[in-house]
């Protein structure tokens, strides 16, 4: 059997699963302290379980019975839905309060006209699109924080945080699509696809050295960047091994297999500068001795 304090000392040691689950849940409507709460319950069922049977491994008999516990308690506790139908929504004519619970359960409802009950029904029932506005506008324009807001409507604080997030997102949604912030944002996808361009290119291996050799001694005013277009590599790695050359560098034979490529690539960026074919005579001066 454990005593008090072995089973206090397991609930320390395993409370890292109630945290880990409980923000799974988060997305439920409710504090995320109260579904922390419910997990507690699991995780002290699981060890008395587990005084029972220690050949299970604790670890593996908490998670379901905190999952267990936590589902359980939720369905047993009304919904926001359902406390907003027992709320006092309206005051009748005698001066008495009703919930829309007992109105619709009233016999004598028929005492109520129409404009009533769509009034009653307006208080009652604020959809969610309604609440996201209101809440986002007292965050961003009125500055309200996330306590008071959680106050104001009555809704866990975490809920005011996910309405705070979408509305924020929409808000720049829509800034977006008048042209408001049209530029910063064309900005950040021109510096994303450049970077993505600049990690796709390669290092410059030990065959490429012979080919940048060839481009340097004939076509001499290729800059680093034509030379990295060439090889398929950035700039600055052709400058790297130019300015502080390698000893794999300097033994590298000239490798002409990328003339033709350099021929079609400067016929286009440098077309008065392509070299031709020259031919070198050789001249006997014996012949002119006399």
């Amino acid at each position: 059997m454990l005593t008090d304090e072995e089973k206090h000392d397991l609930v320390l040691r395993y409370q890292y699963i109630v945290y880990d689950i409980a923000y799974h849940y988060r997305f439920l409507d409710r504090d995320i302290e109260d579904i922390r709460g419910w997990g507690y319950v699991g995780l002290v069922n699981a060890i008395n379980d587990f005084e029972k049977c220690s050949d299970i491994d604790l670890k593996v008999m908490a998670y379901p019975r905190i999952k267990r516990e936590i589902l359980k308690q939720y369905s047993k506790r009304p919904s926001e839905k359902e406390i907003s139908i027992q709320k006092e929504v309206f005051t009748g004519k005698n001066g008495s309060s009703k919930t829309l619970e007992e109105y619709l359960t009233d016999e004598h409802q028929s005492y109520y006209n129409e404009s009533d009950i769509y009034s009653m029904l307006e208080q009652a029932l604020i959809t969610e699109e309604e609440l996201l506005k209101k809440v986002t506008l007292d965050y961003l324009l009125r500055e309200k924080d996330i306590a008071s807001l959680s106050s104001i409507y009555e809704i866990p604080k975490q809920k005011v945080t996910r309405y705070c997030r979408r509305g924020k997102t929409i808000i720049k949604q829509f800034l977006i699509n008048n042209g408001i912030i049209r530029y910063q944002a064309r900005e950040m996808n021109e510096n994303k696809i450049k970077e993505k361009k600049q990690r796709s290119l390669k290092n410059i291996n030990n065959s490429d050295y012979g080919k940048i050799k060839y481009l340097r001694k004939y076509f001499p005013y290729l800059n680093f960047d034509d030379i990295a277009s060439l090889i398929g590599t950035s700039s600055f790695c052709v400058s790297e091994i130019i300015d502080y050359p390698t000893a794999t560098y300097l033994r590298a034979t000239l490798d002409g297999t990328i003339k033709d490529q350099a021929l079609e690539y400067c016929k286009k960026k440098y077309p008065n500068r392509i070299p031709g074919d020259v031919t070198v005579f050789k001249v006997s001066m014996s012949n002119n001795i006399t």
